[in-house]
């Protein structure tokens, strides 16, 4: 945790700690991807998302369009670098089409 003065710290470094002892940080960030789906793949891509979960750091997604799903598994590993910029780590380690 960053000290801020002694014996003080800010307040995200304590919700990082209290999320990372307690596990959850795994579950916020597959929720903050999800709820920020249309923000992070545009609203073209997001209009065509039938379907979005992450599940052991794998993103899942269910398209309604054929050429979509083509252009997502050209770029896979670009979206994926995406993914990880917006979580500021490395967290998602694939993209399954489904």
């Amino acid at each position: 945790m960053a000290k801020v003065k002694d014996n003080q710290y800010s307040i995200g470094s304590a919700i990082e700690t209290f999320l990372k002892e307690n596990k959850l940080d795994h579950k916020f960030l597959s929720n903050r991807i999800v709820s920020e789906w249309t923000r992070i793949a545009g609203p073209a891509i997001a209009k065509y998302t039938r379907e979005i979960y992450i599940k052991d750091q794998i993103l899942y997604l269910k398209l309604s369009s054929s050429v979509v799903k083509n252009e997502i598994m050209l770029s896979k590993n670009q979206l994926i670098n995406i993914l990880n910029a917006f979580c500021e780590k490395e967290y998602i380690k694939d993209v399954v089409i489904l």
